[in-house]
């Protein structure tokens, strides 16, 4: 599993419109680093999964996203 994939298994996991921190998708995915994190989680806002919030604060809005 690419490091990508695991980053958005790991969103698709998380509730609809809910918030959630970066500081908490990082502690919960200690094998990648801060910048992998950060850059998928850009791409997923990016192709309209996920929406910034906040800085460091995002919310899962997509219910299907691949």
């Amino acid at each position: 599993m690419t490091k990508s994939e695991q980053v958005k298994k790991f969103i698709k996991k998380l509730p609809l419109h809910k918030d959630f921190t970066f500081k908490y998708v990082r502690e919960n995915l200690p094998n990648l680093s801060t910048d992998i994190v950060r850059v998928n989680l850009h791409r997923l806002h990016d192709n309209g999964a996920i929406t910034v919030k906040d800085k460091g604060v995002f919310s899962r809005e997509d219910e299907y996203f691949e």
